[in-house]
């Protein structure tokens, strides 16, 4: 039986091998070599995902998979939506090639249906990613493998008293890309003594001033979903090369990114007070515009600009 795969951005490991609609799965007993280098060769794809509890052997399969690509997240998702089933994450010993784990899941119904504390017990997880709306504890987010080099924690809840601050992450001397989201935000001046950080984005995350991420070498910001109306002290981040600016819905000013000298990529998106785009003639390195949703006559650019304009 040939194995159905979904080359778009992710290969779906599960019991059966089935198809429905454009959703592909691959059973895990037919995770072949040839299946194996197809994967390997196909750099589209970004993760290998289950979302149901699977025989410990599907993990050593997934492992092989992994072994070949040390790039791939290894996602787990559907955490919490079905009813009071758990995720072992225990299995995850079986899987010595698993460098990078993803975790999605809805918990205000089943607080217990994974632990990830689990995860501490993994010495080479360099990438994090979680999404775990109701969690409310990161404490363990402390004790992670030390090497880690990326991490996103979006900590959504209905609930108040989530443990988490950004202070503990300055012991992390390796990692270079942080996205920090909603309420995981106590502290988040402290970030500037992550001195290996490149790419920060938040979410949902109101800030005043942002003059503290000048000692940053940053190469990449994003700020998306957040209140705030002046990002003057955006413009101190002269190391920027990436600007993303995401439905920031009282924002009616771009008038720091002239600062940015060093900027070769803007992207601009659902930012319905912006109609113009700033003086960017000193931004020699741009060559990159990416406008969505945003109320500006391309019309009235300079041809030059025009041509850098992807919408």
């Amino acid at each position: 039986m040939g194995a159905w795969i979904d080359f778009t951005n992710h290969v779906h490991i599960a019991k059966q091998t089935s198809q429905n609609g454009v959703l592909k799965y691959v059973r895990y007993e037919e995770i072949t070599p040839e299946l194996i280098e197809e994967i390997t060769n196909n750099s589209r794809i970004r993760w290998v995902q289950i979302d149901e509890n699977l025989p410990d052997r599907a993990y050593r399969e997934i492992d092989r998979i992994l072994e070949r690509r040390s790039d791939l997240y290894f996602r787990i998702f559907g955490i919490g939506t079905y009813g009071n089933e758990t995720f072992d994450l225990s299995v995850l010993r079986q899987m010595p090639h698993l460098t990078k784990i993803r975790l999605d899941g809805h918990l205000t119904e089943n607080k217990e249906a994974v632990a990830p504390e689990y995860l501490c017990e993994l010495p080479n997880i360099k990438g994090l990613h979680l999404t775990l709306f109701d969690r409310l504890d990161y404490r363990f987010v402390k004790d992670l493998a030390p090497d880690l080099e990326e991490l996103t924690l979006y900590a959504d809840t209905m609930g108040k008293n989530v443990q988490f601050d950004c202070d503990w992450l300055s012991g992390f001397k390796k990692l270079h890309t942080l996205f920090l989201g909603k309420k995981a935000k106590k502290n988040i001046e402290s970030t500037r003594r992550i001195n290996s950080l490149k790419s920060l984005s938040l979410s949902g995350i109101k800030v005043e001033d942002f003059s503290f991420l000048k000692e940053l070498d940053l190469e990449s910001f994003a700020l998306l979903w957040c209140g705030s109306s002046n990002l003057a002290t955006l413009g101190e981040l002269v190391s920027l090369r990436k600007l993303e600016l995401w439905r920031i819905m009282k924002l009616d000013n771009l008038d720091f990114i002239s600062s940015l000298v060093n900027l070769e990529t803007i992207k601009l998106q659902d930012l319905k007070h912006i109609r113009t785009l700033p003086d960017i003639s000193r931004l020699k390195r741009l060559t990159d515009i990416q406008i969505s949703n945003v109320p500006i006559q391309l019309e009235t650019l300079d041809e030059s600009v025009r041509r850098m304009v992807h919408s």
